[in-house]
């Protein structure tokens, strides 16, 4: 494999934001957690009360995740027995010019030992052989549904993907993904228990070079620990986008899928939680999920991911105060956003501006962070050994690239497809 691609590098792009990931985080880290330089003797603003706030969010957040990642270290999965539903899948997929992967997953689709389904792949204004590959899989549960003309966003394909379906259950897939033989056999297990319900999510290229490494050791570490913890304490689990199903009928009382959010999973997620619904975590089954192997198409994925994560705050605010650990991932921008504040307050002492500020004792809020972070390191060494513990010091320092792609978020006026099919270049 040669060194750009190993690296993540394929243009001058790669670079740019590579460099932007790599730099922005251990910069902030360091702005936050150094001394901050002398502030102005004569201040005329004082802000403190901001700094307190923000602090005080931080360590709460932090102090949460902590316990998570703690708990989760002693937890053992919990998986449902005995085939309980024995209705019909509505398969979704959507599709946007997808000719190169999307036949992959059919054929895991048609060889499931749970064979009551139907497939409805949602040709989203393709302008290659999307259909035409759908259409040779010589199969009557399988239909292309060609979508023209129509507004980008997965979630404008999922809507008219559901609204053709007849199956009580929806199953959402991406076109890139490939599922175990049994995945739906497991997946019957769940019903009629939740209302929705998350199977694991892992990544189809690791090996393809170091991005895609760090990809699959974030979400088999930290995605574990939570969606886990989270399923014993008795909450929601979160939705991800794909190797999700939810009863049509419920799908169908929220007003299905908001087409105006950017990370529909996540709004989705929101949205029957706050309704009531329940969501369950299945561990026991998985997709198989590519993921980018290139910085520029990684940091503008993460950066719509955040953009989709801010823009429910404003309408669920109300729901995280009454029932703040059900939406406590509401507030975690806030995390972020600190960042951003320690760093104008350094800036603002250097210039020697008349401002001035008090903050929380470091120990406070770094303790929580702290223990989250042994914590996250000892559950890389249960998963990968000693070899994955060996990466720990870069997983860490690419975990804060969601410093960088928040300044970013506001250049995110519209839905942007993250390629697939990179995995076979």
């Amino acid at each position: 494999m040669p060194v750009k691609t190993s690296v993540g590098i394929r243009t001058k792009k790669d670079i740019f934001f590579g460099f932007l990931i790599w730099i922005i985080g251990p910069v902030m880290l360091i702005v936050a957690f150094g001394r901050l330089v002398n502030q102005a003797p004569n201040s005329l603003i004082n802000v403190t009360i901001i700094t307190y706030a923000v602090t005080g969010v931080v360590t709460v957040i932090m102090s949460v995740s902590a316990v998570y990642a703690v708990y989760g270290l002693f937890l053992k999965e919990k998986s449902y027995k005995g085939h309980t539903f024995t209705g019909k899948f509505t398969i979704l997929v959507g599709a946007r010019n997808e000719e190169r992967v999307v036949n992959t997953l059919l054929r895991d689709i048609l060889a499931q030992t749970y064979q009551n389904f139907e497939v409805l792949v949602v040709c989203h204004n393709c302008i290659d052989r999307t259909a035409e590959v759908v259409n040779e899989v010589k199969d009557e549960r399988i239909k292309p549904l060609v979508l023209k003309d129509a507004p980008l966003g997965k979630s404008v394909a999922l809507n008219f993907g559901a609204k053709h379906a007849t199956g009580e259950v929806i199953v959402v897939f991406d076109a890139d993904n490939n599922i175990p033989d049994d995945f739906l056999e497991k997946l019957s297990h769940y019903f009629p228990y939740y209302d929705s319900v998350q199977t694991k999510i892992e990544t189809k290229n690791p090996d393809f070079n170091i991005l895609t490494k760090l990809q699959e050791l974030e979400f088999v570490v930290f995605t574990d620990i939570f969606q886990k913890t989270r399923q014993y304490l008795g909450l929601n689990a979160l939705l991800g986008g794909t190797g999700e199903a939810i009863k049509t009928e419920v799908l169908k009382k929220v007003g299905y899928y908001d087409e105006w959010a950017f990370s529909e999973d996540f709004a989705i997620c929101t949205k029957l939680t706050a309704n009531g619904y329940k969501i369950g975590w299945v561990p026991d089954t998985y997709v198989l999920d590519e993921k980018t192997p290139w910085w520029s198409d990684f940091f503008r994925q993460r950066a719509r991911w955040t953009k989709g994560h801010l823009q429910l705050v404003p309408r669920y605010w109300k729901n995280y105060l009454l029932k703040p650990l059900d939406f406590h991932y509401l507030i975690a921008p806030v995390a972020v956003t600190s960042s951003y504040v320690t760093l104008f307050l350094f800036l603002c002492f250097s210039l020697n501006l008349p401002i001035s500020a008090s903050f929380f004792p470091l120990i406070v809020w770094t303790s929580p962070w702290i223990v989250w972070n042994i914590a996250i390191a000892i559950r890389l060494y249960q998963k990968r050994g000693w070899k994955g513990l060996s990466m720990y010091p870069l997983l860490f320092l690419y975990y804060y690239h969601w410093l960088a792609v928040m300044g970013y978020v506001w250049k995110m006026k519209s839905w942007a497809k993250t390629p697939h099919g990179l995995a076979k270049i």
